[in-house]
């Protein structure tokens, strides 16, 4: 299959890079092309996606027949001015590529779509209240349900929890953990927030699965349909260390939303690879080899 793939320099994107097949050929449309990667059937341009005119001679010719869309600029900015600059950006790129006439796309949504919930929250969840990024991620998405219905096009959303793991930025979670425990401090505001935490190299293995064109349209939660607090996260990770752990009487009732992921597993036969802490052992071996 000839993909072409947005945001491969980005957290999602690195850890996608090698589960690519031999037989696939990668186009990554990159604003800037990263020297590391040695893969015979990658292809890197340079390119912002809000300016076609400057690289869409070159994706024309490799004629892409599904394309991976990661890129959103700025994160952790989630302000209205940078939500506003990627609709935009976004908006020029799925015109881009309905004038290619793409027939099979994948684009990173999120959970913060759903906005206020609590529980096990499925697609057909009704968002209430999303921040300004979850309503930027809906506008772009009701942009490519339109599209869908004018033309022969095969979307898939992919809905990400919060995904952890190798690549993701220092003030996350996990390596800010991490580096309280190197400096013999403790940060964490609130033990008993909880969330649904999904290892990044099964965000990766959805995604790929997803672009089997046999997949129908629609929304696809990726979590892990578990409910894990703060607390527990830092408790494994000062485990990890051989530290005393700082939260012993967690409650066992925690509140928050999670992924139902039935419809990933009905379609695309997903089984999640990594536990919490399998994942957690992963990323912090990476975090500790890269010092």
């Amino acid at each position: 299959m000839r993909i072409l793939v947005t945001g491969l320099n980005g957290f999602i994107g690195k850890n996608l890079i090698n589960k690519f097949s031999e037989d696939d050929l990668i186009m990554s449309l990159s604003r800037e092309i990263n020297p590391s990667i040695e893969i015979p059937n990658l292809l890197q341009i340079k390119g912002d996606i809000a300016n076609p005119n400057l690289w869409k001679e070159r994706v024309f010719n490799f004629c892409p027949e599904c394309c991976i869309h990661l890129a959103w600029q700025g994160i952790p900015d989630f302000s209205l001015k940078n939500c506003r600059e990627n609709v935009y950006k976004n908006l020029v790129f799925i015109e881009f590529l309905k004038e290619i006439n793409i027939k099979n796309l994948i684009v990173a949504g999120s959970c913060w779509e759903y906005g206020d919930c609590e529980g096990e929250i499925d697609e057909n969840f009704n968002p209430q209240n999303p921040s300004l990024f979850g309503l930027s991620k809906l506008s772009i998405l009701s942009f490519i349900k339109r599209l869908s219905y004018e033309s022969n096009l095969n979307f898939k959303w992919a809905r990400i929890f919060f995904a952890y793991g190798p690549y993701q930025i220092s003030k996350s979670l996990i390596p800010s953990i991490r580096i309280d425990i190197l400096n013999k401090e403790n940060n964490i505001r609130n033990p008993y927030a909880a969330q649904d935490f999904i290892y990044v190299d099964d965000v990766a293995n959805a995604i790929l699965k997803l672009t089997d064109e046999k997949i129908p349209n629609g929304i696809y939660n990726i979590g892990s349909n578990q409910l894990n607090s703060v607390g527990h996260i830092a408790n494994l990770i000062y485990s990890f260390y051989g530290k005393d752990i700082p939260y012993p009487e967690l409650p066992k009732k925690i509140n928050g939303f999670y992924a139902k992921n039935q419809k990933l597993k009905k379609y695309c036969d997903f089984i999640l690879e990594n536990n919490l802490k399998l994942g957690l052992e992963k990323t912090l071996n990476f975090l500790e080899k890269g010092k």
